[in-house]
């Protein structure tokens, strides 16, 4: 039902429940439907985190190294955000 809800294939939303469930997020109650696990927030800010840290940070070093961006120029622009 949640499947034809957004327009994907069954098989692809029985995939994100079940990694979803594996990663601790969501619960399965039997006979009652999946819910929201009470950590689960923590869980994927956590995970969210880890992606930025990984990804967008080094990125965002690089392009400051292209553009001669320095490490104060950085902070007077974060500190104006």
């Amino acid at each position: 039902e949640y499947a034809a809800r957004l327009g994907v294939n069954a098989n692809t939303a029985v995939k994100a429940y079940d990694q979803l469930a594996q990663e601790g997020v969501i619960f399965n109650k039997r006979g009652l439907g999946y819910f929201v696990a009470e950590d689960a927030q923590r869980y994927i800010k956590d995970t969210r985190r880890r992606a930025f840290m990984q990804t967008v940070i080094p990125e965002m070093v690089r392009q400051m190294k292209l553009l001669d961006i320095s490490l104060e120029d950085m902070k007077e622009a974060f500190a104006k955000a």
